[in-house]
This record gives structure tokens, sequence and C-alpha cells, in this order.
């Protein structure tokens, strides 16, 4: 017999105790517990007569439709899912621009994948205007621009973040354009002045490096020159202004062979400074060797299936402490503003990239701010806006496509690019420990 309906490819079921079965579909994002009945009729699907249930039954399938994860034989989830990627990736109301006034840093950091020998200027005056001109021209008719501010270190350029912000938000204004900024910094010129400004100018988000507790962060994120220490005052400045504002901060932990087992210190030394259950997060990373300039780490990096665990006890740790909630996998989190239509990277020499990872190799750029418009035939553009996860076979079979998409399309298209642990594996950490993380909210949250 042939049934009218199938399980949708997107489920992530898990057994549990008493026969029940706890079942996500990445799809819809809908979570249940299936007691025993039900999972007889969902493991029995394929061989059930729609006509021949009960009314209890016809309740229990309803349930199972309405949540995605029966659907009906003839569906074709994957097309259904690239028509909701397209429908967002290349929606023309949004604007996603990073803008970096400098490559400079003050910090010297050995992973870091634009190199030691950084461009030192700051974006003049001259770019700063013809910047201003390019992104009035490329938003006119959006109804949201969202703005990373982004380095080398960004706020050694302050004076010029300052001059675009002031000249940015009134044009969005006037315009009836909605502006909200992010900020990626070290955070150790992040005083409680510059804060202060920085929210005036519509920074609601900032990003700060922390690669593990006080002796380990110090050896590895110092001051360029003099390997001054740097945990403490990054520390100071984040409370600071983190009572005073209401700024969302994130803190980022690079991990590696050799802080991996120190991190758990340093989420202690989070919850004593008093940062738990503020509006303070963390998230962990792994170091990656991503650009010929950093093949050195390469040999330290992680593979991303050993992360993946590490990852997961740090998270609950974290949550335990206030310093990040449970929640189901994000979806569509790989949908990179670099594939977007409207999504630039403008570096203090005006080239203008796609993704913050090229900034340091201009043979990547794909246009300046002074030429005005972009070829629309430029090579390096069109290698962009060409790239899909759905033309990648292992990405179209995943179950968690929906969650990823893709994940970063830099390692995709520049995957040769990469050497270390997990040079050939460009999935999330998401795909390897989805299943306890999905355990871990449904008991949080009191489905179980």
């Amino acid at each position: 017999m042939y049934s009218i309906y199938k399980h949708s490819k997107y489920n992530i079921s898990i057994e549990i105790e008493n026969e029940r079965k706890i079942i996500y579909n990445s799809f819809s994002r809908m979570l249940s517990v299936l007691e025993r009945d039900e999972v007889s009729l969902f493991n029995g699907i394929m061989e059930s007569d729609p006509n021949s249930l009960n009314l209890n039954e016809k309740k229990i399938l309803d349930n199972l439709l309405i949540n995605n994860f029966v659907v009906p034989a003839d569906v074709d989830e994957t097309t259904l899912l690239e028509k909701k990627y397209q429908s967002i990736r290349y929606a023309q109301d949004q604007a996603t621009l990073t803008i970096v006034p400098t490559l400079s840093c003050n910090f010297e950091c050995n992973y870091c994948y634009q190199g030691s020998l950084k461009d030192k200027s700051i974006m003049s005056p001259e770019v700063q205007a013809q910047t201003i001109d390019f992104i009035k021209q490329n938003i006119k008719d959006v109804k949201r621009v969202s703005l990373t501010w982004f380095g080398g270190e960004p706020l050694i350029g302050l004076k010029a973040i300052k001059n675009l912000s002031d000249r940015i938000i009134p044009y969005c204004d006037k315009n009836g354009i909605f502006y909200q900024a992010t900020l990626i910094t070290n955070g150790y010129m992040l005083t409680q002045e510059t804060v202060g400004d920085l929210y005036a100018r519509r920074l609601r988000t900032i990003q700060i490096t922390l690669d593990g507790p006080r002796e380990v962060h110090n050896s590895i994120r110092y001051v360029k020159g003099s390997r001054k220490d740097t945990f403490d005052r990054i520390l100071k400045n984040i409370a600071l202004y983190c009572d005073d504002y209401p700024i969302q901060t994130v803190i980022r932990v690079n991990m590696d062979m050799h802080n991996k087992g120190k991190v758990k210190e340093l989420i202690d030394q989070l919850s004593d400074a008093g940062l738990g259950n503020k509006n303070v997060s963390m998230y962990f990373a792994p170091i990656e060797s991503s650009t010929s300039v950093c093949r050195r780490v390469a040999a330290d990096t992680l593979d991303i299936r050993d992360f993946s665990n590490l990852e997961f006890d740090l998270y609950k740790m974290a949550n335990k402490n206030g310093l990040c909630k449970a929640s189901l996998p994000m979806q569509f989190m790989g949908l990179c503003g670099a594939t977007k239509p409207k999504g630039y990277v403008i570096v203090p020499n005006g080239d203008i990239h796609k993704c913050w990872e090229t900034v340091s190799f201009p043979e990547r750029r794909i246009g300046n701010v002074n030429d005005g418009n972009i070829s629309l035939t430029n090579t390096n553009k069109l290698l962009w806006e060409q790239w899909s996860p759905f033309q990648n076979d292992t990405c179209r079979s995943c179950t968690v496509l929906p969650n990823c998409v893709g994940f970063c399309p830099y390692k995709h298209l520049y995957k040769s690019e990469y050497a270390g642990n997990s040079a050939n594996l460009p999935c999330p950490s998401i795909k390897f420990n989805i299943k306890e993380r999905i355990l871990d909210f449904a008991e949080k949250s009191g489905i179980l």
C-alpha cells in the first residue's frame, strides 16, 4: 500500500524513557514530546491508511502534520526550504554593512587571519565621504540597515566611526530607515565615555573576545610590542558600562588545543565579576587556520567533532551561571551578509569586499567606493552571488540544513585556504551536538 504521508527529512528524534520520543523539526522549529501512542502512529505512518484511523489517531495525525513531523508524501521539502532561503537572502529591504575604519590593531594574536603586517592607516576624510555616498546610493529603498564596526581594532579609528555615524544616522532617520550598529572589538579601549558616545550613535551590541581565564588570555591576547596584560582592563571596562547602558555584550571565546581545558575557569571569573544574569552572554568558537597568513596555528586547531563536545559542556556551565540562555538551534544561522545583494564590507582605502575574511587580500575585492557602481560582472562578486548551499549534495541531504544553510560560505568558496584538523569539514558544531542541545532545552523549558 502506498501511504499519502511520510516522515519529514528534517526530523531529529531522541528516544526517552517509557517508549516516548522527543522530536524536533529543524524546518518548522517545532519541538514535542510524543507519548507512546503518538510514537506508535508516527513510526507506522508510512504503512497507515488515514481512512482507518479512529478519532484520537486522527487528532494525533493532525498534530504531527501541523508541527511538520509528518508531511504529505508528494511534498519536496528541500524545494520549499530553498524558496524560503532565497526569499530571505535576496530580500531587497535590508542592507548588511561592515565598515573597517582601520586594519591596525593594538593586539598581537598569533591566530589572526589578517596576519601581523597590517596596514596601519585610518580611513581618510575623503574615503569617508565616498563611503557615505556609496551607502546612500545603495540603501535608498531599504527599510533596515545593520552596520558592524570591524577592524583590526576599530576603536583605533574611533573618530572615523563617530564621523561616519553622524552622517549615516540622519540620512536613515530622514528616510524612515531603521538603523542599528554592532561593534566587534578587543575591548581594551572600550572606556565608559566611548561606550556613551557610541550608544548615542545607536550602538546596541558589542562583541569582545576573551580567550580564557586571566593568565591564559594574557598569554594570547596582549598589547602589541610591550606584551602588556589586557584581561583585567577589559573585564573592568565591561563591568563599568554594562550596568549603565542597555547594550548586549557578547563574549566570544576562541578555542584550540592550548586553552581548551581552561575555559571553565573563565566562566567562573566572569560569574565572580558579577556579569551573570545581565546583558552579557558568551559563546565558543574554534580557532581556524583560514587564510595563508595564519598557517602557524593549523596544528593546534581542534577537530570540529571534539570541539562540539567541549562546546556543549561549556554551554551548560555558562547557562548555569547566567551567561547564556538555553534555546533551540537558530534557523538560518548561516545566512551570511556576504551572500546578500546589499551586503558589503568597506575597508580603509575604500575597497569593497563581500566578506571580512578577505579584507587583507585586495585581489579579492569587488570594487571601491570611489567607483560608485560595482560592475555586475565582477568575478569576485559573482563568486558570492552564485554560491548556494543547495548546490552542495552533502548540504542538500543534511538534517540540520534549515539551521545552518551551509554555515559559512567562505569555507566553501575558499576551502583550499584552510589547514588544520577540520580543514575539510565546513560544518558547524551544531551538527554534532544538536541532540544534546535539544534534550537540554526540553529539560530546562519544562517540556520534559
